[in-house]
């Protein structure tokens, strides 16, 4: 293989341990302990409910509020 090619890789996998580290760190910090109560914001809508927003930075946490569980309509931008 070409070191060039090779030097990019090791760059890149140096990067994304970085980010895993720090993505993992801010995790830990957001994690909730049982039995604790909070307000999630409704981000995005569909035919089963809506998406509450984790708050971890990534769309694929967040938490499903099927329309079953909900004792009133929640609609994006709510807060519940």
């Amino acid at each position: 293989m070409d070191s060039k090619f090779n030097d990019k890789l090791d760059k890149n996998t140096k990067s994304k341990s970085t980010y895993n580290k720090k993505t993992n760190e801010n995790l830990k910090s957001k994690q909730l302990k049982p039995m604790t109560v909070v307000t999630l914001k409704a981000v995005r809508e569909s035919d089963l409910g809506v998406f509450l927003d984790a708050q971890t930075g990534n769309t694929s946490d967040d938490i499903l509020l099927h329309k079953v569980q909900q004792i009133s309509e929640v609609k994006v931008g709510d807060s519940v």
